[in-house]
């Protein structure tokens, strides 16, 4: 999983937004916006370890739904499940960089 970019997390962001001076005086325009993010003057926090879980999460389940639909595309071609495929969903490593 690579995250990548300004808006961590939209919601949060346009909270920020919507509280600043500027945008509650209308005064808004896409060049406002454009240097708001070139100066990244709305941070918004967020925790990195549940950053990390979050990303452990999807890559756990994307893990197991590609056992999953081999073991169902095995039988459906009449074939019983490979036991390192079994053996796979039952204790994997997950790797996450950040």
């Amino acid at each position: 999983i690579l995250i990548v970019g300004e808006i961590r997390n939209p919601t949060e962001y346009l909270v920020e937004l919507a509280e600043t001076k500027e945008f509650k005086e209308n005064t808004i325009d896409t060049a406002w916006l454009d240097k708001l993010i070139a100066e990244k003057a709305v941070n918004v926090k967020f925790n990195i370890n549940d950053m990390v879980f979050y990303g452990a999460c999807l890559k756990s389940f994307l893990h197991m739904k590609a056992a999953k639909d081999e073991i169902v595309d095995g039988i459906k071609r009449g074939h019983l499940p490979l036991e390192t495929t079994l053996s796979s969903m039952q204790a994997f490593q997950v790797e996450i960089a950040y």
